[in-house]
């Protein structure tokens, strides 16, 4: 079992019985929406809550063989996204070598039916889980008339016709198309940072920049570039921003990748130590080393204004 599982959420799952699903669900994407809405749908049917049991680390930062997995949502930010679709509950379940360990069997008995009392599970197609992943839907069925629980799964035509998956919406980052990662999430692709204080460069030729510290070190940044954006306070005050992702090539030889934010509206007080959350809208440019500061300049000034015609004016 999990070293930290959240036995006091369990145990009140267990008087009431749930409707679950389970899954890492990174990016809570579209691809996602027909799996949480099967659980709203069958809890408020068998009344009881509908929960979503979700991992932290990713799993394949534990099993995988290519190291730390780079996520799409942190986990607070995945909580709450998941919560936004009317879900109840939301486990969050330490996973470790221990828990991958598990057999099938153990995985049903042990984790699942003990701890949260299913009366309805719901899956995807392509669901696995237990040692090897070696479960799958099939298991699951078996042992439904032995722990009297009752089976849905989302067929692979439902899932497949949204044509996103977390490893299609890395690769749009990866590349930069923040636009088409928007598409496939539902929503722009957000990265919370905490603003710390940088070499101060931009503001010597009249762009300031807010340097951004990620909260989450694990998450995935887009590829180094220019980009349109919009800046959310913790006060929840938004403006139009243009970010630029990347080493800064014009003015240092081997810089280290940073993420710095410009914000295109007046803005008046003192941002250090405060978290900043940027929503990527679209990319502008490439990441250029340009002859001088001048012409550097120059490129931020034209990259202002089409940030400004991407943007919508009102936030």
């Amino acid at each position: 079992m999990p070293e930290r599982f959240p036995e006091m959420d369990a145990a009140k799952l267990r008087k009431s019985g749930s409707v679950l699903t389970v899954g890492t669900f990174d990016g809570v994407h579209t691809g996602h929406r027909a799996i949480l809405e099967q659980v709203v749908a069958t809890a408020k049917k068998e009344g009881c809550p509908g929960v979503i049991i979700t991992f932290d680390p990713h799993p394949r930062s534990v099993v995988g063989k290519n190291g730390p997995m780079e996520l799409l949502t942190p986990i607070a930010e995945r909580i709450a996204l998941l919560k936004s679709f009317g879900i109840d509950e939301v486990i969050v379940v330490p996973f470790t070598e221990a828990f991958a360990a598990l057999s099938p069997e153990e995985y049903i008995q042990d984790f699942l039916v003990k701890s949260f009392a299913p009366k309805a599970i719901v899956t995807g197609y392509d669901h696995h889980f237990g040692k090897g992943r070696a479960g799958n839907f099939d298991t699951l069925a078996r042992f439904a008339p032995v722990f009297n629980y009752r089976l849905s799964e989302i067929p692979a035509t439902t899932i497949d016709a949204a044509a996103v998956s977390s490893t299609k919406i890395r690769t749009a980052l990866r590349e930069g198309r923040v636009a088409d990662a928007a598409r496939m999430l539902g929503r722009p692709y957000s990265i919370t940072g905490t603003v710390v204080k940088g070499k101060q460069l931009g503001r010597t030729i009249g762009f300031p920049t807010a340097n951004l510290e990620p909260v989450e070190p694990a998450q995935l940044i887009p590829a180094e570039g220019v980009y349109a954006a919009i800046a959310e306070t913790e006060s929840g005050n938004r403006f139009r921003a243009m970010i630029n992702i990347g080493r800064r090539p014009t003015v240092e030889a081997a810089g280290e990748r940073t993420l710095e934010a410009h914000l295109l509206d007046h803005f008046s007080g003192n941002l250090y130590d405060q978290r900043l959350r940027i929503l990527c809208i679209d990319r502008l440019r490439e990441e250029q080393k340009f002859a001088s500061l001048d012409a550097l300049k120059a490129q931020l000034a034209q990259d202002r204004e089409q940030a400004k015609a991407v943007l919508p004016e009102n936030l």
